[in-house]
């Protein structure tokens, strides 16, 4: 499971249902963020760097390497986060 949602604590279904929709959302919008932040940080490769994809659309440097930034870097984040709210709980930490 990528994100933990119960925590321990017994939750009516809806409520885990909602809580489990906004984690998802906000892990979405995060992902979404660090992408055009390493998009902006790669400003120094040129635009007309690239090459065409497989349906004939072309893909520069800079998209294509803040794409793989994002799905590895961000994986590895939302990871460590499930794995530090997992020991939380596990130590009985905030309820």
């Amino acid at each position: 499971m990528l994100i933990g949602f119960g925590y321990g604590r017994r939750l009516h279904r809806s409520s885990n249902r909602i809580t489990a929709g906004f984690m998802c959302f906000a892990a979405l919008g995060f992902l979404v963020c660090l992408y055009t932040g390493a998009e902006a940080m790669l400003f120094w490769f040129p635009s007309n760097w690239g090459f065409e994809d497989v349906d004939g659309d072309y893909q520069s440097v800079r998209s294509y390497l803040a794409a793989w930034f994002t799905l590895l870097a961000g994986i590895s984040l939302l990871l460590r986060i499930e794995k530090g709210a997992c020991q939380d709980t596990r130590e009985g930490g905030a309820p």
